[in-house]
């Protein structure tokens, strides 16, 4: 299936609407409906390294490689830019070469944390757990991350719990009135004029979830903490989403809010947020602060080097009563060799100082 550049049609108004809102460069890649892909279009994920590219990069059988992605798709598929294009092809090279490659989406609630409604099960919006990190072609899905939403069905993906979390959905609103189905559309539970739901849904399954609120309400979908392997009062707190994910901004509405957090190879030198009136530090297992963010620039950044086996906690103090939007920032970047267009790649973060302690038992 030919993919053809249309970079004055609906969905090309639509990612130029997208990328005004989140301030990047977007583009979409899809038929021109609500199937379609946005994503950064001159960046890509490649071996666990976020690149930037300068100017359009040269990909030998860019059209046979976009014909591949659109094999994902039903009906007539367009690419809205000549970078977007030039990416995506070079993440289905990437891809077939055997490396891990993915293109950065860019969710269309990155800036409000709104998404449309859903009033149907065959419309259901569908709701992740766990980042999706190394597939192109991956169809437009929210989660990790908290929302605010009208919407009313939704499609849960529910993985296999680890050996300290489990898949939570958590709803919050008033007058709620929320269910849960399986995947042949049979209630498996029920809550009713709730203020807050928190549902476990049957792990390595499909599930429905439906709500109904007089006014609009906030779903999260996210892994949680199932096992006190952590001291302190850590009962539930969610998984911190992976910035290469484009989670929303983490809401902090709580004086101090936890996440667990648990290092892995690829995710860069160090953490980092966008700068706001916050403490946040890094607590062992037997709860003692081991390092705390400092500023660097615009950013907040959290050393993660050298870092043994955790998990940890994540713990970040507001200096406001107000609610607090905080978001995750990618790597740095700096000038890369040899991928091509002029691309860029995360450069090595600046230590932040912190204080040191007896790392955590493995």
């Amino acid at each position: 299936m030919a993919v053809r550049l249309d970079d004055r049609g609906l969905l090309a108004h639509h990612a130029e609407w997208v990328g005004r809102r989140t301030g990047r460069s977007v583009a979409g890649l899809g038929p021109e409906d609500g199937t379609a892909l946005l994503f950064a279009a001159d960046e890509l994920l490649v071996d666990g390294e976020h690149v930037k590219f300068c100017e359009v990069p040269r990909v030998e059988g860019q059209d046979a490689l976009l014909s591949l992605l659109a094999l994902d798709f039903r009906g007539d598929v367009v690419v809205t830019s000549d970078m977007g294009a030039a990416v995506a092809a070079l993440a289905a090279r990437y891809r077939l070469d055997g490396r891990g490659a993915a293109l950065d989406l860019v969710s269309p609630c990155s800036a409000s944390g709104v998404f449309e409604p859903s009033s149907s099960f065959d419309t259901a919006t569908l709701m992740l757990f766990q980042a999706v990190r190394w597939s192109p072609c991956l169809r437009q899905s929210w989660g990790p991350g908290t929302y605010e939403t009208t919407s009313g069905h939704f499609r849960l993906k529910v993985p296999q719990r680890s050996i300290y979390t489990r898949p939570t959905v958590t709803v919050s609103g008033s007058s709620l009135q929320v269910v849960l189905y399986d995947d042949h559309r049979i209630e498996l539970d029920r809550w009713s004029d709730a203020s807050r739901v928190t549902v476990h849904p049957p792990e390595w399954s499909t599930c429905y979830l439906t709500v109904s609120s007089p006014t609009p309400y906030r779903i999260g979908t996210a892994m949680t903490l199932d096992t006190p392997v952590i001291a302190g009062p850590h009962h539930e707190i969610e998984v911190l989403p992976k910035w290469w994910s484009d989670p929303p901004p983490l809401l902090l509405t709580e004086p101090t809010t936890r996440y667990l957090y648990d290092p892995c190879p690829g995710e860069g030198p160090a953490l980092l947020f966008e700068r706001r009136a916050v403490r946040i530090e890094l607590l062992d297992r037997p709860g003692q602060v081991i390092r705390r963010a400092s500023p660097m620039s615009d950013a907040l950044s959290l050393d993660t080097t050298d870092l043994p086996s955790g998990p940890y906690v994540l713990q970040i103090t507001r200096q406001s009563k107000e609610v607090v939007p905080l978001r995750q920032l990618p790597p740095l970047l700096q000038r890369a060799d040899p991928l091509p267009g002029g691309a860029w790649q995360p450069a090595a973060t600046p230590q932040a100082p912190h204080p040191r302690s007896t790392p955590p038992a493995s």
